[in-house]
C-alpha cells in the first residue's frame, strides 16, 4: 500500500471517529430534550388529573345533596298519601 493509500485511509477513520462523536453528543442532546418533554408532560397531567379529581368531587358531592334532597321528597310523598 502506498504513503497516499495509508494517509488516505488514516484520514477516512479521523473522519469517522469524529462524526461518531457528533452523533453521540446529539443524541445525548436529543434524549436529554426528549426527557425534558417527558417531565413536562408528567406535570402537566398530574395537574389535569388533579383538576378532574376535583371537579369529581364535586360532581359527587351534589349527587350526593341531591339524592339526600330526593329522599326527603320521597318520605313527605310517602306521608302524605298515608
Amino acid at each position: 500500500m502506498q504513503w497516499w493509500q495509508q494517509w488516505t485511509i488514516e484520514q477516512i477513520k479521523e473522519a469517522v471517529r469524529i462524526l461518531s462523536a457528533e452523533f453521540k453528543a446529539d443524541n445525548a442532546k436529543i434524549s436529554t430534550e426528549i426527557q425534558q418533554v417527558r417531565n413536562e408532560n408528567k406535570e402537566d397531567n398530574g395537574k389535569f388529573r388533579a383538576e378532574m379529581n376535583e371537579k369529581l368531587d364535586k360532581v359527587e358531592k351534589q349527587n350526593k345533596e341531591t339524592n339526600e334532597k330526593l329522599d326527603m321528597l320521597l318520605e313527605l310523598i310517602e306521608k302524605d298519601k298515608n
